[in-house]
């Protein structure tokens, strides 16, 4: 590990704290697409529920209209057929868009697991530094105070005060 100094220590403390914010973020966006489309594959199942029960040997004057107009050209089976099959892939595509969101999530929940880890790494790491630096820092203060100490007897020592 590189020493960037107490700053540099705090520094790197702080972008660990700061990314591991912005992935609970990104982690709680997640979750709330994640709901929306559980809502979305919920709706899509009720509206393939309610094309199962339609009839299809209903009466033609009944059929679905395209834009209020006249009936659509398709055959009525054919027609619920359609919409069953187009309900089915939505409903596929958004199971998988789901899974893919819930992946998405355990990813982001083990980066912040590591990052919380690599902060509690650093953070001893970080206090033990510093630990060390005000040990050598308070040696050299009382090897220097010993120093000057020494220079002043010394100079008291001689009648002029020269050396």
């Amino acid at each position: 590990m590189m020493g960037f100094g107490r700053r540099g220590n705090l520094r790197r403390d702080w972008i660990l704290g700061a990314l591991q914010e912005h992935l609970q973020f990104r982690a709680r966006v997640a979750e709330h697409y994640r709901e929306e489309l559980y809502n979305r594959i919920s709706d899509i199942e009720r509206v393939s529920d309610r094309l199962d029960r339609i009839d299809p040997h209903e009466p033609d004057d009944k059929r679905p209209r395209q834009g209020g107009r006249e009936p659509v050209d398709l055959p009525h089976e054919r027609w619920v057929e359609n919409r069953r099959h187009a309900a089915n892939w939505w409903e596929d595509r958004l199971r998988l868009w789901a899974q893919q969101v819930d992946l998405y999530i355990e990813f982001l929940n083990t980066r912040t697991d590591r990052i919380r880890d690599l902060r509690e790494t650093h953070r001893e790491e970080i206090e033990r530094k510093l630990l060390n630096t005000r040990a050598t820092r308070s040696r050299v203060l009382r090897e220097s105070n010993r120093g000057e100490v020494e220079r002043k007897t010394s100079k008291a020592a001689t009648p002029d005060g020269d050396e």
